[in-house]
């Protein structure tokens, strides 16, 4: 499942980190449509970050109709993202260090 890392040191979120990843491997076929998703603890063993971060990526996929979880049953591919990369992260990258060299000034 994990093909790509969090970046902890920069200043986009992690959970939105997370949810860019997840989304990546959705469109990929990682994740195919219907599949289930890894537990949210596994998520979080295998991201290396707490179980808030993921529970905040889940809450952003749910709501973006992308997976859906039921209690109990956990969570399910349920559409294929579109429009959205992990490129986004990247553009989040620039912004962060150009706020970091306005702070440096």
């Amino acid at each position: 499942m994990r093909s790509l890392q969090v970046d902890k040191t920069s200043f986009t979120p992690l959970y939105k980190q997370l949810f860019f990843i997840i989304c990546q491997q959705i469109q990929n076929g990682s994740l195919p449509l219907g599949s289930q998703l890894p537990t949210q603890k596994e998520i979080a063993r295998a991201y290396n970050v707490s179980l808030i971060v993921v529970k905040q990526a889940w809450s952003e996929l749910i709501n973006a109709g992308i997976i859906s979880s039921q209690r109990g049953s956990g969570s399910v591919v349920c559409s294929v993202p579109e429009g959205v990369s992990y490129g986004h992260t990247f553009r989040g990258i620039t912004r962060d260090l150009q706020d970091a060299s306005v702070a440096i000034e």
